[in-house]
């Protein structure tokens, strides 16, 4: 541990649990969501306008 210390503060390198990028799964989790949400409504569009197309083409 104290050989660690020692390499950081040579280097100067700041080490502490804030440059931990947690909350990067949650943004995942949105993105996902959101894509779902569109694959859903570009499909029910789709399917619209066939159903639309059999009945009036």
């Amino acid at each position: 541990m104290q050989k660690v210390d020692r390499i950081l503060k040579k280097n100067s390198i700041v080490a502490n649990t804030e440059s931990l990028l947690i909350g990067d799964f949650r943004d995942r989790k949105k993105i996902l969501k959101l894509f779902g949400i569109v694959i859903v409504i570009v499909t029910g569009i789709v399917f619209l306008i066939v159903l639309f197309g059999k009945w009036f083409g």
